[in-house]
């Protein structure tokens, strides 16, 4: 009996530190350096759905896009290179972001780069960042993949072409207007973890 009296204050100790290491807060899965991946197109009305879960490597045209997230800071960095309308250029936005419901909004403060600045957050974790926001795009529908030819594409850009050199688009435009509608959808940005918060 004396020896488990003797024991006793060591394992009273032994609990108290093992309870405090349950009391650590965790890390916001959130902070650190995030790259995008890809981006996923989803939700698409039914007469689109052969855009359904298609990828890209590059939404906007950027050769990067990255996010960086301290406890309340952020800073979106976006770079072109080689890009028709922006050359080799890289944009950069600095804010503050909150979270709510499950929603992540990103309050620039000074110049903003033009991008969404609120996303539904679908999955964070220590290595993936996969957040989604509301977009639109010229799209063409099921049918037309079903029915137009390599040759009217041909066509397009013989059209293109013909119009760049003659300042005149308006049949071009005409048909592509024929084909090409505003498609609203979500957008999934799938962002991988290069550099964990300090």
């Amino acid at each position: 009996m004396k020896k488990v009296i003797k024991l006793l204050p060591a394992l009273v100790l032994l609990f108290v530190l093992v309870s405090c290491k349950d009391d650590e807060p965790e890390k916001n899965p959130m902070l650190g350096t995030w790259v995008v991946d890809s981006y996923i197109y989803t939700n698409l009305p039914a007469s689109y759905s052969i855009w359904e879960e298609y990828e890209e490597v590059s939404y906007y045209g950027e050769s990067s896009y990255k996010l960086t997230f301290t406890e309340t800071a952020y800073t979106r960095d976006l770079a072109f290179i080689g890009s028709p309308t922006y050359g080799n250029s890289t944009f950069t936005e600095s804010g503050e972001w909150s979270m709510a419901e499950g929603y992540l909004t990103l309050d620039p403060t000074g110049q903003p780069i033009g991008l969404e600045n609120s996303f539904k957050i679908i999955s964070a974790t220590g290595s993936d960042l996969i957040m989604s926001s509301e977009e639109s795009t010229f799209l063409y529908s099921d049918i037309y993949a079903d029915t137009v030819t390599q040759a009217y594409f041909d066509y397009l850009d013989d059209l293109l072409d013909t119009a760049s050199a003659a300042y005149d688009t308006v049949e071009y435009i005409n048909q592509l207007n024929t084909v090409l509608k505003l498609v609203n959808f979500e957008l999934e940005h799938d962002f991988d973890l290069q550099a964990a918060a300090q």
